[in-house]
């Protein structure tokens, strides 16, 4: 993407919000729009385990990934933003969408994962800093709950899931959604 993320951008709502969750509503926002060239998929509605339909759901474009030389990390970091999307973003409602856009060319992999969530939780802004100010030592992950001091929702949530996309990714960027309103994360990986 060769436009600025909304964390890119710290200006003086970026500023404000710090202490307030971020209003994904807000006309203030960096907006993306999916490019017509990415194939878009919606994931079907969970039926028991979100866990292992959202592994389902992702495997193949994870294994097509790898298959084009992209690395072995593709399927967790993509596991980890359909997840953060459904679970936090959509708060596990079945009744949300949660589209996954696809561009794999020869050098360079493109995952647009959007979702329907409302508000972004007002120590996200300083948690994705903090990824990108540690970028240059991917080995150094960052545990949401340790770094907000958030009450973990299940045993099974590490919150480590961003770091992971911030490991095993190029390039993570964030957006509104044009089409669901929620969130948009953007991976990209070159070869």
């Amino acid at each position: 993407m060769n436009q600025p993320d909304i964390f890119s951008l710290y200006s003086e709502y970026m500023k404000k919000t710090l202490k307030n969750p971020i209003d994904l509503g807000s006309e203030e926002l960096p907006t993306l729009i999916v490019p017509s060239n990415f194939k878009r998929f919606e994931m079907p509605n969970v039926k028991k385990s979100y866990f292992s339909e959202i592994r389902d759901f992702i495997s193949g474009f994870a294994q097509e990934a790898e298959e084009n030389g992209f690395g072995g990390n593709m399927f967790t970091a993509l596991y980890e933003g359909v997840l953060n999307a459904y679970t936090h973003g959509n708060k596990c409602d079945d009744n949300k969408s949660v589209m996954l856009s696809t561009n794999i060319k020869d050098n360079k992999l493109e995952f647009i994962i959007e979702d329907e969530g409302d508000k972004l939780h007002p120590d996200f802004m300083r948690f994705i800093l903090a990824h990108r100010e540690k970028s240059d030592n991917k080995s150094n992950f960052i545990n949401w709950y340790k770094f907000s001091e958030a009450q973990k929702r299940n045993e099974y949530n590490n919150g480590t899931g961003t770091s992971f996309m911030h490991a095993y990714m190029d390039n993570v960027l964030y957006y509104k959604s044009n089409e669901l309103g929620g969130l948009a994360v953007y991976l990209q990986k070159t070869k």
